[in-house]
């Protein structure tokens, strides 16, 4: 909702977001950024970041600075898996389509 208020307030009328909801998925996260935009009445295009490794895995020098005990917590988490996001990509597809906030997909980082 900040990022919509203050594309608002700078006189911006369209966006295009490619959310990153790292480290995990959540269908209300994902929910709540259509939500915002259609509340604060701006168009947009929405793409969800879908990836099959985690996001922290693409930052450079991440081994080397994350402290270990984090890094460890944030591996033992599972990967999210390509049926999951197809089928995460084509709810949202479906269900936006026609609406003046509408989901696309988008690459992300490998």
């Amino acid at each position: 909702m900040i990022g919509a208020v203050e594309s608002i307030r700078t006189g911006t009328t369209f966006v295009v977001d490619d959310v990153n909801h790292a480290p995990y998925f959540s269908a209300d996260c994902i929910d709540a950024v259509f939500r915002a935009y259609e509340d604060i009445g701006l168009r947009a295009l929405v793409s969800v970041s879908l990836f099959d490794q985690p996001f922290y895995r693409s930052v450079p020098f991440f081994d080397e600075e994350m402290p270990e005990p984090l890094r460890q917590q944030l591996d033992r988490q599972a990967p999210p898996q390509a049926a999951d996001l197809l089928v995460l990509a084509e709810r949202l597809a479906e269900s936006r389509r026609g609406k003046r906030v509408r989901f696309i997909v988008a690459p992300s980082a490998p």
